[in-house]
């Protein structure tokens, strides 16, 4: 199929009136939606965000991974107000706004897509409201931690083997992150 043994996860999330939680990859790895809603995405369908709780998360353990690419498209409705929102949070399960994740993309109330790997914050990116962006994190076999935005890479880290709160990867959460719920949309969604 499309999808190799590389997918960990890939979500298509329906079409543009419906939504689907549907892992298009061979693990079969559901999402499960709390309180999504559907809506058109950069590619076709997408969720729909309104910082108010509702995010969409599946069990992926990655604590043993020596590498990965999540990526995802992603709409901000607008600078987030008061602190920041997260918008991919890979964490302990029961935790979509959690300290100490082991991965977490978050939008900034100065605009900026921030990647926090291995204990801080090491990239961050400025961007454009009422836009789509394809974001993707990667983490090499070198230990190269690295932000993309639109295909370029916004920032790199250079970690060691081990890293700050690998045990704590055990839960992927779309639309959530540490401090705040995501205001916008995201469609697309993977995990290599």
């Amino acid at each position: 199929g499309t999808w190799d043994a590389g997918y960990k996860g890939v979500w298509h999330l329906g079409n543009r009136s419906a939504l689907s939680m549907s892992d298009s990859s061979a693990n079969q790895n559901h999402l499960t939606s709390h309180s999504v809603t559907a809506a058109a995405g950069a590619i076709d369908g997408a969720m729909s965000l309104t910082g108010n709780d509702q995010y969409a998360f599946t069990v992926r353990d990655g604590t043993a991974w020596p590498q990965f690419t999540v990526e995802y498209w992603v709409y901000s409705a607008g600078t987030p107000s008061y602190g920041q929102e997260g918008q991919f949070q890979w964490a302990p399960a029961n935790t979509p706004i959690a300290g100490n994740p082991f991965l977490l993309l978050a939008q900034n109330s100065d605009n900026n897509l921030r990647l926090y790997f291995d204990g801080d914050y090491r990239a961050a990116y400025p961007l454009t409201n009422s836009a789509w962006h394809h974001v993707a994190a990667t983490w090499n076999s070198s230990h190269v931690a690295t932000l993309y935005v639109d295909g370029i890479s916004r920032g790199s880290y250079t970690s060691g083997a081990a890293t700050a709160y690998a045990p704590n990867a055990n839960v992927v959460y779309y639309g959530s992150g540490y401090y705040a719920a995501y205001t916008g949309m995201e469609g697309e969604c993977r995990v290599s």
